[in-house]
């Protein structure tokens, strides 16, 4: 069967191949004065097993047409453009969820099955999974908007129930009591945080200028997401601490997560981790009857009711009376 003009070409290559059928378009023409003929230019749409898969191909392409400079565009290639839309934070996380598409990072987008994604996913034994996934959504939503791809092959994409492999344990009161006698730069790490309910990628991120050491308030604007930007006070006892910390421990705080948690693996017998200075923050903040919304607000939580997200104002020195009753 002729395919109309201008509508590509399907080519059968010799050899045994796996897919031996080769689709082309024009894409543009070339005019010879000697020969006073046109020559075509064209491009490699891709190759598949049987004829009826090319042409399914071909008429695919022609439905909706894909900018030729990105045909071939990779999951990888496709990954390090979308993650100029990704916070700092979020950065970290899809980095370390990326780690479990490399079987597939090389190959194009158009090539990559739902099926290779979901293999991919299932390989993660932890509840990772999640970030994975979304990742993967919002590769192929960068690449859909561009016209990279036609068909999103992350749509299908789930995670498994999979329980939490790392447990949370509150610091207990003499534990918190130990900080006190730790080197100097574990001690005034885990006293920033134990007293503001930061997390621990939180208070690395902070630059000198976002300690206000006049107004005893930090301005946290690197976090997980929108709703983490915040602007929160200082605790009374936790002022020396992040003066010594706008001086001199920003420079010294480890780059990783890991830097911190062997640090606390040293001084602790119980199983401890940096995320356990906000649970043990958050908890004892309850016990000593803080507002729930001030708590939440104080740990860049998203407010569930419209009424406390919208309508409901709390003012710098409400969440300071609320953060003073903590004590430890």
């Amino acid at each position: 069967m002729r395919l109309p003009n201008s509508y590509g070409s399907i080519s059968k290559l010799s050899g045994k191949r796996r897919k031996p059928y080769m689709v082309r378009k024009t894409v543009s023409m070339t005019f010879n004065e000697e020969t006073m003929t046109y020559k075509q230019k064209q491009k490699v749409i891709g190759y598949f097993a049987t004829r009826a898969e090319a042409i399914k191909a071909l008429a695919d392409f022609n439905d909706c047409p894909v900018d030729f400079d990105y045909l071939n565009i990779t999951l990888n290639q496709c990954y390090e453009k979308a993650k100029e839309r990704f916070t700092e934070s979020r950065k970290r996380n899809y980095y370390a969820a990326f780690r479990y598409l490399k079987p597939i990072k090389d190959m194009p987008l158009r090539q990559i099955k739902g099926y290779m994604l979901q293999e991919c996913v299932d390989k993660c034994k932890t509840t990772q999974q999640t970030e994975i996934v979304t990742l993967c959504h919002k590769i192929y939503n960068y690449a859909l908007e561009r016209d990279y791809i036609t068909k999103d092959a992350s749509r299908s994409l789930h995670s498994n129930s999979v329980e939490t492999t790392i447990v949370r344990n509150v610091f207990t009161s003499d534990e918190i009591k130990y900080i006190e006698e730790c080197d100097e730069w574990f001690k005034v790490v885990l006293a920033c945080l134990i007293y503001s309910g930061m997390r621990a990628l939180e208070l690395r991120s902070l630059a000198p200028d976002d300690i206000d050491l006049d107004n005893l308030t930090i301005n946290i604007r690197q976090a997980k997401n929108k709703t983490s930007v915040r602007k929160i006070p200082i605790h009374t006892h936790a002022e020396p601490f992040f003066r010594q910390f706008k001086d001199e421990g920003i420079k010294s705080y480890p780059k990783t997560q890991n830097g911190l948690n062997k640090a606390i693996a040293k001084h602790f017998e119980t199983e401890h981790h940096g995320h356990d200075t906000r649970h043990t923050f958050t908890t004892k903040m309850r016990e000593c009857g803080c507002d729930p919304l001030v708590l939440q607000l104080l740990l860049g939580h998203r407010p569930e009711s419209i009424t406390q997200r919208v309508y409901t104002h709390i003012t710098m020195d409400e969440m300071r009376q609320n953060l003073e009753l903590l004590h430890y």
